[in-house]
C-alpha cells in the first residue's frame, strides 16, 4: 500500500471526510483530494501534520508493504517517544522498570514451580517405591 491508499483507509477508519480531515490539520480538502488521488505528494510538514492527527510514524503513513492493524514498528514507537514531555518520558521508564521487574518476578516464581513439580514427582515416585517393597 502507498501513501494514498494508507491516507483514504486511515480517514475513512474513522469515518471522516476529506473535510473533517481538512479542519483537523489545516491542509485543504483539494489539496487532501489531490494527494488521495496521487496527482500531487505532500511536504514534508503537511506529512507531518497527517501523522500528528492519525497518531502514528511518517514510516507508518507512507508504508508500502501490507501490515496488519494494530501492529507497531519501532519507527511507530520511536516517533511517539520523540514527541512526550519529559514527565511522561519518566512515567513511561517506571512503567517500563515495572513490567521488567513483574516479568522477572513471573519468571522466578513459574522457576519455582516447575521445581516443585519435579520434587513431588519425585516423591510420588518414592512413595510408589517404597508402597510395592511392603
Amino acid at each position: 500500500m502507498g501513501f494514498a491508499e494508507n491516507l483514504i483507509k486511515m480517514r475513512k477508519q474513522r469515518g471522516w471526510t476529506q473535510v473533517d480531515l481538512s479542519i483537523k490539520t489545516g491542509i485543504n480538502p483539494k489539496t487532501l483530494s489531490s494527494y488521495e488521488n496521487e496527482r500531487t505528494e505532500p511536504n514534508l510538514g503537511e506529512v507531518v501534520k497527517l501523522c500528528k492527527v492519525f497518531d502514528c510514524s511518517i514510516a507508518y503513513l507512507t508504508d508500502t508493504k501490507e501490515r496488519e492493524p494494530g501492529d507497531i514498528s519501532i519507527e511507530d514507537i520511536l516517533f511517539k517517544i520523540n514527541i512526550l514531555e519529559l514527565s511522561e518520558l519518566r512515567m513511561l521508564q517506571k512503567r517500563i522498570n515495572d513490567t521488567i521487574f513483574n516479568k522477572e518476578q513471573l519468571i522466578s516464581v513459574m522457576k519455582q514451580k516447575e521445581s516443585l513439580e519435579r520434587q513431588l514427582e519425585e516423591c510420588k515416585t518414592l512413595i510408589n517405591t517404597l508402597q510395592g517393597d511392603k
